[in-house]
């Protein structure tokens, strides 16, 4: 949201940077030749059963996707994160990170969290990342650091919703980084 994973950022920057002076097999980033198909069904996946705490508790949660040395696309466990930020600190290093995922908490009518947000973006702009965030009105949503665009995958209710839920701003299906940065401005 507005401070979210700008720590994480600067990690995974470091982590690449690092991983792309060892050996393989981590390289990060877009190397990874991964089905779009599967990766998006993954995040889902894990998204989906973590919304619930992340409604009851007001927390984000987070974490990475990457391939592993056998070749298998997997989800790292989930780190609980605070209200309005995450930092996951779980990532394999014998993987190969590709993306991103984590929850925008509870519902809160203040907050810019049925979009990513600028920082969202961000936080996956220096890895060449894909981000994936579920909103408290269960909506799916992909951006990437690569386009600095976000897409929205399947609206509400397409994950759990937070029961206190209320659609009270209008959401578009796509956006690109201007944009959000405009729609969180418009918001404070």
């Amino acid at each position: 949201m507005n401070t979210r994973l700008p720590l994480f950022a600067v990690f995974m920057s470091l982590t690449l940077l690092t991983a792309c002076t060892e050996d393989p097999p981590f390289q990060g980033g877009p190397s990874a030749q991964v089905d779009s198909e599967a990766l998006a069904s993954l995040a889902k996946s894990v998204l989906r059963d973590l919304q619930r705490p992340s409604f009851t508790e007001n927390r984000e949660y987070c974490g990475v996707i990457g391939v592993d040395a056998e070749g298998v696309l997997r989800a790292a466990e989930a780190t609980r994160g605070r209200a309005k930020l995450c930092v996951t600190f779980n990532i394999p290093e014998t993987w190969q990170i590709v993306a991103t995922y984590h929850t925008h908490g509870g519902y809160d009518r203040n907050a810019h969290s049925e979009v990513p947000s600028v920082q969202d973006i961000q936080s996956v702009t220096a890895g060449r990342l894909i981000g994936y965030v579920s909103t408290p009105g269960g909506r799916f949503w992909s951006f990437s650091g690569i386009n600095q665009t976000a897409t929205l995958i399947c609206g509400p209710g397409c994950l759990p919703s937070d029961p206190r839920y209320k659609q009270d701003r209008p959401v578009s299906n796509f956006y690109t980084i201007d944009e959000l940065a405009e729609r969180q401005a418009s918001l404070r």
